[in-house]
């Protein structure tokens, strides 16, 4: 017996607990994951979980758990109502939630999913660029070519 969507609590295997997250983008990702597991392709669901809400003009997006002692780092501004809060653990970005900064939670949202090493000050500073937290591909494809 399987249950799936945005009613289900399911078990994420970094949080070590069931977590439920009532978003239909949830629910998708559900179906996709059951669909594989049907086929007889198991693979855990560990994808840090994601919503988003227009509330009027705002867009308000988050990422991950707020849970434990992560350290929480700003970054833009809160009186223009544009910024990001960050839970930081160890250098590791666990989880944040955003108001009108969807440049953040893309980037963000992909870093989450990679190893990856940031510290409050870059975090809360605009001009360091989220997108240096994920891999270089192409650096590293250069590398691995014989001279």
């Amino acid at each position: 017996m399987y249950a799936i969507g945005d009613v289900a609590a399911r078990w994420h295997p970094e949080h070590g607990r069931r977590i439920r997250v009532e978003h239909h983008d949830t629910a998708r990702r559900h179906g996709q994951d059951l669909a594989r597991t049907l086929l007889g392709e198991p693979k855990p669901f560990t994808e840090q979980h994601w919503f988003w809400s227009w509330q009027y003009e705002h867009n308000l997006q988050s990422l991950g758990q707020f849970v434990g002692e992560g350290e929480r780092v700003v970054r833009g501004s809160v009186e223009e109502r544009s910024f990001s809060v960050f839970s930081l653990v160890d250098g590791q970005i666990t989880a944040m939630v955003a108001l009108n900064r969807p440049r953040d939670v893309m980037q963000t949202r992909k870093a989450m999913g990679v190893p990856h090493v940031v510290t409050a000050a870059q975090l809360a500073d605009e001009a360091f660029p989220l997108k240096s937290l994920l891999p270089r591909k192409a650096a590293a494809a250069r590398s691995e070519v014989p001279a």
